[in-house]
């Protein structure tokens, strides 16, 4: 799992309708949580993350979930009401990373179950 753009998510799909049907919902999020990062990830590395979120940052999970990129992978965008949570968040994400054979992720990572032993990482 790893940290992306919202460019390189839009370079990605390499079709604007895909973009273009989610920007009216991402308008509103940012109206009321004006913190967000762009994450690409497989889809057990996002469900572990959002895990972490409700979990160590004890706030609800907001997000825009922007797609496939392949069999198991995709760009979801994460909203925060304030910058500190979004920083714990960007500090976590290289330590989440799948099991699955040929996962792709950046740099070594632990297990979710490790890091709630950290308590509030």
């Amino acid at each position: 799992m790893r940290v992306q753009t919202y460019q390189a998510m839009t370079i990605a799909f390499e079709e604007p309708e895909l973009i273009a049907a989610n920007e009216p919902l991402r308008a509103e999020k940012l109206q009321s949580l004006p913190y967000c990062m762009m994450v690409e990830g497989e889809h057990r590395e996002l469900e572990n993350f959002e895990s972490w979120i409700r979990e160590t940052l004890q706030e609800p999970v907001n997000l825009i979930y922007h797609g496939k990129t392949g069999y198991n992978l995709g760009f979801a965008e994460y909203f925060f009401a304030t910058d500190g949570s979004m920083q714990q968040a960007l500090r976590i994400v290289p330590r989440i990373y799948s099991l699955y054979y040929n996962a792709p992720h950046t740099g070594r990572g632990v297990p979710l179950r490790w890091l709630r032993q950290l308590g509030n990482y």
